[in-house]
């Protein structure tokens, strides 16, 4: 069974990142960073929002809700963004208007 501590480590282990970089970025100690990863110790609300965007996980993730790392609609997101990158000039901005037209988008 896995726990928010085993997460954060394999995360920091895939990342190639060390106890000590982990703790100055969040601002702990390595010892209560060797906590949370230990799972002796459960990181406030705050730091493991910051855990989650800094891993580009979400926190159900973290905390063992599911097992997937990344949020689906990323997938969603990366998709669009890869097909509006093939687009020349003119088919972006025809794309553009063609979103503000059919749902009413007000943008620049």
């Amino acid at each position: 069974m896995e726990f928010l501590g085993d997460r954060i480590r394999y995360l920091r282990e895939i990342a190639e990142k060390k106890q000590k970089d982990m703790a100055n970025e969040f601002s702990v100690s390595e010892n209560t960073w060797s906590q949370y990863e230990n799972n002796k110790r459960t990181p406030d609300l705050e730091t493991l929002k910051k855990i989650a965007e800094f891993f580009n996980v979400s926190i159900d993730y973290l905390v063992c809700i599911v097992d997937e790392r990344y949020n689906p609609r990323e997938r969603e997101f990366q998709e669009i963004a890869h097909i509006y990158s093939l687009l020349n000039k003119e088919q972006k901005k025809d794309l553009a208007n063609e979103i503000k037209s059919k749902y009413k988008v007000i943008g620049r």
